[in-house]
């Protein structure tokens, strides 16, 4: 991400410090104050880039829409980001980062803390289909399809979006055996079950126009949840078959 580096203030070399302080201190606090306010100005970037694709889409996200949201100048932004492409790129790797840290406090983390991380249950699974559903409710998911459905028409952000959603899948499940330890010892139906909950809650979340009535959503994830805990069942009853011949 651009804007790490700090720059002197203008008008003044980081080695001429006034006479009332100390030799050392000057440059260090300048310095520090500075890379506190870059921070804080490429976050706020970010994050205004984020609400304008929420609420206008990629093609209406735009330099000035993003400054005005942040409430910084254009200059402001520009100062850290040499391009509309740049602050696309840079804000792309931030959902990322900010979707699997979602994922680990929102999802993985409630089921362990919630129902334990011993062999899962129905309960289990409904409250698993329940999170996921909700993770996909979160602003961070709308902003990011934003960008995938870009990717497909837009070749300049194809490349980036491809990396991103590889980086997304790889780390969550990473994630779940990381909490859920039971899933190690079998890749294939973790794998398959991950891809049945977040590729259906993935439709539904893309469905803005026609929302599930809450009836209908429960009984989906009523099923959801049946379904993953019988092929869980299965597939451990197999797996200890297989260890025992």
């Amino acid at each position: 991400m651009k804007g790490s580096s700090v720059r002197p203030s203008a008008g003044r070399s980081l080695k001429t410090a006034p006479k009332t302080r100390s030799k050392a201190a000057p440059a260090s606090a300048d310095i520090g104050l500075q890379a506190r306010k870059s921070q804080a100005t490429q976050r706020a970037v970010l994050e205004a880039t984020i609400r304008c694709l929420v609420e206008h889409g990629y093609t209406n996200t735009t330099m000035e829409s993003i400054a005005k949201s942040a409430r910084i100048s254009r200059g402001a932004i520009m100062h850290h980001y040499a391009s509309r492409a740049d602050v696309i790129a840079c804000t792309a790797d931030y959902l990322a980062t900010l979707r699997l840290d979602e994922f680990s406090k929102g999802v993985c983390a409630k089921v362990a803390q919630e129902v334990g991380v011993q062999a899962p249950t129905l309960h289990s699974f409904r409250r698993s289909a329940e999170l996921v559903m909700q993770y996909y409710e979160r602003p961070s998911f709308t902003a990011l399809h934003e960008l995938l459905v870009a990717a497909r028409t837009d070749r300049s952000i194809a490349p980036l979006m491809k990396r991103i959603e590889k980086r997304i899948n790889r780390q969550m499940l990473s994630l779940v055996v990381e909490y859920l330890p039971y899933w190690e010892n079998l890749p294939a139906t973790e794998s398959v079950l991950v891809d049945l909950l977040h590729f259906l809650s993935r439709g539904v979340a893309m469905s803005q126009t026609n929302k599930l009535e809450r009836e209908r959503q429960h009984a989906l994830l009523d099923l959801l949840a049946t379904v993953a805990y019988e092929r869980f069942q299965a597939d451990s009853q197999n797996s200890r078959g297989r260890a025992a011949g």
